[in-house]
Parts: structure tokens; sequence; C-alpha cells
């Protein structure tokens, strides 16, 4: 399945959607910057695949699998320092 050049401007919306919200509740962190946007990207990317066109629904997949992440890592004992 490929993406027309509005659909991949719509995933674009919802990546940098999701991206402002994590920087706004401070969920970005040392342990997880450099995942963070890939994870994002490729939830979008998996949800767009079943389907999905709502930029708010494509927003809401990816900050769900940062969160599943974030419980993730809290059981395994790891850290999640802030960045400020």
């Amino acid at each position: 399945m490929s993406f027309t050049a509005k659909e991949r401007l719509l995933l674009t919306r919802a990546f940098q959607a999701a991206w402002k919200a994590l920087l706004k509740d401070e969920r970005v962190t040392a342990q997880n910057i450099e995942r963070a946007p890939t994870m994002l990207m490729e939830a979008i990317v998996e949800a767009a695949h079943t389907g999905e066109r709502d930029e708010l629904n494509l927003t809401a997949a990816a900050i769900a699998r940062m969160t599943l992440y974030e419980h993730e890592a809290r059981a395994a004992g790891i850290a999640q320092d802030k960045l400020h």
C-alpha cells in the first residue's frame, strides 16, 4: 500500500501533533529521545495501513504507543529522567 501526497501530509500532521503533545507533557526524556520519533511514526503508519485517515485518531495511536512504551520501561525499571 502506498500513500498519496495528501495522505502523507496527513501522516506528517499527526506526527507533529503527537510530538508536540509529548513535548508539552514533558514525556520526551534522555532515555527515549532517539526512539520516540520512530515509535510515533510506526504507530501512525500502522494505523494508516489499517485504513485510518482521521488525524486525531492517528495522533492518538501514536500517543498510545508512547504510553505503552513508558509503562513497559517502568516495569523494566528504566528511569525516565526529564530533559529540562
